[in-house]
This record gives structure tokens, C-alpha cells and sequence, in this order.
């Protein structure tokens, strides 16, 4: 029987060949006249059975990231593709930078902004970036430098920081040096411009205090306080003198019944009534009882009773009543002041209680 004739086939591994004759990168050897896979190629061993006798060869393919610059995909020659200049990547358009690899590329989220991750495990990368608020300082990469008394404005991408009233920014003390503003502030005492710091010229921070008022410094600001003696808010024109008197016994210490609240330059004085004096020993906000009938002022007596009349001391006065036996002058002016005798005795004195 006559049967088909045999076909031997050699299979030749161009791809992975012992060097001398083939590379493992599919490089034949010059002297062979065959062309050379890039080394960014890929190289597959063919084999062609289609004639009559079988044709082993492989073929080049430029790794992903790179490309062939002659007609087609030959894959000898490699080039690496820009993708950022082409637009090829898939960074986020707006707040990220594209970063150009060897045959590849990298998203970078701008400064300010933080990659997205759409599930967890996803990569890392800037192909979706988020606006990041660094004054609220959640997390160590995204806390500001403000100082702590200074205001944080977050901004597009970034944030700003200024110092509040009341307090001097470094860079204006230091005149536009270092460090960034908003980033050290100094408390301004505006009740001693002492202990200002140097080189302030141009601002002033003087308070408004009244020159009857007390400044206080406050982290910040300060306080105007109206002295003793003083009312009002403590601004510059704000602080009038405190009538102790008018407002209530509860503001000043004269008692209501035997004195007289009388309002002086900052105080107030507490002045006996009629019929109340000063003792030796009390204060002068109080005052006690004056017995017209026993004292005397400066020798005399401080009553007009009538020698024969009776004298009863009073809280803050006295009376006077004619004795047993005797009687008041008809048309007298106060009782006891003119007294007569029953049997028409008429040696009365005139007198008042």
C-alpha cells in the first residue's frame, strides 16, 4: 500500500533558543537576515503548515505602554508611549498631575485634594480626586498649619489663615518674613503697649477705655471696668459718676432713719438728722439719739421747756409738759414752753418742743 509520505515536523523554539543562534527575546542572529523582537516586545513562536513543508518563525508585539514607530505592529523596535501628552490617561481632569512612566503612567491628586476610592481594596490612584477640608483636620495628611488662635477658611485645593482682632501676625512683626500668615499669632495687650513686640509700627491697639475705667486684657480683646464711685459701660466718655444716694439704700451704708444719704465726687457721705449726732466711736453711718433733755451744747441746754415743765426725750425731738400744779399760758406756742400756776401764777416762758 502506498500511503501518504511523512511529514517530520522540528519544532524550533525561536522565543526561548540557547543564545548563540536565538535570544529569549526572539533575536536571531545577524547573520540569519531575520529581524529582532524589542526587548519591551513579546515574542510568539509561529509555525506554518500550510505548504509543503513546515515554517517555523515567531512573531513581535510591543508591550502594553509601548509602540512600534514603523507601519504596523512589527514589535522590533518599542518605543514608550507618553500617555499624559496624549491623552491616554485616565488621571482626574481637574485636580490631578499625570506622571509619565516607562511604559505606563501614574495620577497624582493635586495638593489639597485626596484620591477617591469608589469600594474598599480599590487602588490608590488620582483618577477621581476629592476636594480635602484641611480646618477640620480629621486626619494627620490633611491638618492645616493655622495657629490655634487664627482663623482656618478652607479654600479650593488649599486654606487660608488669619490671625483674629486682638492678635499680630508674625509676618507683619517680623516685616513680611517667614513664617506664612495666619501661622503665629501674637495676643496683643492693648492696655500696655509695652509689652508690645518690636518692629509694630503703624498699628496701634490702644484700648478705649475711659480714663475713669480700669483696662483688664483679655486673650484677645479687654475689658473696660468704671471704677469705684463710677457707672457705665467703661468706653472712652461712658463712665459717670455712681449716685450711691439716689439708687437705693442697698448701694450705699447710711442708716434710712437717723441720716441722710448725700452723693460726693466718686462716694457718698452720710450726714446726722435733726435730732441724731455722731458719738465718739461710731461710725459716721450711723448715729445716735440726741437727749435734749439731759445734754448740752456748749454749756446750754438744748431744750425750751419751761422751768416748770417737764422734759420727756423723743427719738430724734422732746416734749414738754408743765408740772403738777401748773398750767399752759393761754396763747403759748408749744405746750410746756409757758407755764403758770393753777392760782394764777403768770411767770411762764415762751418755748417749742
Amino acid at each position: 500500500m502506498m500511503g501518504s509520505p511523512l511529514r517530520f515536523r522540528l519544532a524550533i523554539d525561536f522565543c526561548t533558543h540557547a543564545p548563540g543562534n536565538y535570544s529569549q527575546y526572539g533575536t536571531i542572529t545577524s547573520d540569519d537576515g531575520s529581524e529582532n523582537c524589542d526587548i519591551n516586545a513579546d515574542c510568539t513562536n509561529t509555525l506554518d503548515t500550510s505548504g509543503t513543508r513546515d515554517v517555523a518563525s515567531f512573531t513581535c508585539a510591543c508591550n502594553l505602554g509601548y509602540r512600534d514607530p514603523t507601519a504596523g505592529t512589527i514589535g522590533t523596535q518599542c518605543d514608550d508611549i507618553n500617555e499624559c501628552q496624549e491623552g491616554l490617561d485616565d488621571c482626574d481632569p481637574n485636580h490631578a498631575h499625570c506622571h509619565n512612566n516607562d511604559g505606563s503612567f501614574t495620577c497624582e491628586c493635586h495638593l489639597g485634594y485626596h484620591p477617591w476610592y469608589p469600594n474598599p481594596g480599590a487602588p490608590v490612584n488620582g483618577t477621581n480626586c476629592y476636594e480635602v477640608n484641611e480646618c477640620l483636620g480629621s486626619t494627620p495628611s490633611n491638618v492645616h498649619d493655622c495657629d490655634p488662635w487664627a482663623v482656618c477658611t478652607n479654600t479650593n485645593g488649599s486654606f487660608t489663615c488669619q490671625c483674629p482682632l486682638g492678635f499680630l501676625d508674625e509676618i507683619h512683626r517680623t516685616g513680611g518674613a517667614n513664617p506664612a500668615e495666619g501661622t503665629l499669632c501674637w495676643e496683643i495687650n492693648e492696655c500696655d503697649n509695652s509689652t508690645w513686640p518690636a518692629n509694630t509700627q503703624g498699628f496701634s491697639w490702644f484700648s478705649d477705655c475711659d480714663v475713669r475705667a480700669e483696662c483688664a486684657n483679655t486673650n484677645g480683646s479687654f475689658l473696660c471696668n468704671c471704677e469705684r464711685g463710677y457707672e457705665g459701660i467703661g468706653s472712652v466718655g461712658n463712665c459717670q459718676d455712681w449716685d450711691e444716694c439716689a439708687v437705693g439704700p442697698s448701694n450705699h451704708t447710711c442708716n434710712g432713719f437717723q441720716t441722710t444719704c448725700t452723693n460726693t465726687h466718686m462716694s457718698f457721705e452720710c450726714q446726722c438728722n435733726a435730732g441724731y449726732e455722731t458719738k465718739p466711736g461710731l461710725e459716721s453711718t450711723d448715729c445716735q439719739d440726741i437727749n435734749e433733755c439731759t445734754d448740752l451744747d456748749m454749756g446750754a441746754k438744748m431744750h425750751d421747756c419751761h422751768t416748770n415743765a417737764a422734759c420727756t426725750n423723743n427719738q430724734a425731738s422732746f416734749t414738754c409738759a408743765c408740772l403738777s400744779g401748773y398750767e399752759d399760758v393761754p396763747g403759748g406756742q408749744a405746750t410746756g414752753t409757758s407755764c403758770r400756776g393753777v392760782s394764777g401764777d403768770r411767770n411762764g416762758e415762751r418755748g417749742h418742743s
